[in-house]
């Protein structure tokens, strides 16, 4: 597993740049940080894991530049990653908050109508709750969070940019829906009932 992962964010950061290992890498450092669980790094073959992603990466990278040398620099690292986070470039969606949660809507629904209550219940989740379930929605939290916060602060905006962080909130609304199927309490009639509402609000959107 961890020998695929280095080699699909090698992948990844050669057909998409550095999002391909800062995104994860981000995502990472947060739930080691909130968690505080660093001793986890002494499993992760950190050195054997560079030396994996450099092997499959970097050969890409090293053509381009003795192909294309400063212009390649130039479109890729300056255009497509610091001026799409920073100034904006080929705009032709915008918005603030707001944007991604229209988009996450249309993306995953009809489950979206259970987003709010998902969200409120993950609220109530202890980080430092080490049993294999409650990490599991921690470390999915932190994705879709951090997800959605980098890309609505960007400021070029594109309705796929919302993409990575839909498998996290995907995820975490099974989990949620699951324990609704259990629950024969009020709140499974409230949550069925207001998502009913928002399932419309939506489908005529």
């Amino acid at each position: 597993c961890l020998i695929g992962f280095y080699v699909f964010a090698a992948h990844s950061t050669y057909a998409k740049g550095l999002l391909g290992f800062l995104l994860p890498g981000a995502i990472l450092f947060f739930y080691l940080l909130v968690t505080n669980t660093w001793r986890l790094l002494k499993r992760v073959e950190l050195i054997r894991g560079l030396l994996i992603f450099f092997a499959v990466g970097l050969p890409w990278y090293l053509a381009m530049f003795a192909l294309h040398g400063q212009a390649y620099y130039k479109r890729f690292f300056i255009h497509d990653h610091f001026n799409r986070l920073a100034s904006g470039v080929h705009q032709i969606d915008s918005g603030t908050f707001e944007h991604f949660v229209k988009w996450l809507g249309i993306g995953l629904f009809p489950w979206a109508v259970f987003v709010p209550f998902c969200l409120a219940w993950l609220i109530r989740q202890r980080v430092r709750d080490m049993g294999a379930q409650n990490q599991a929605k921690v470390m999915l939290t932190i994705w879709f969070v951090f997800a959605f916060s980098l890309f609505t602060i960007a400021s070029t905006k594109f309705h796929h940019y919302i993409f990575p962080a839909m498998p996290a909130l995907g995820m975490l609304l099974a989990i949620f829906i699951d324990k609704l199927l259990d629950d024969r309490t009020t709140l499974t009639r409230i949550a069925a009932f207001v998502g009913l509402i928002f399932f419309l609000a939506i489908g005529f959107n």
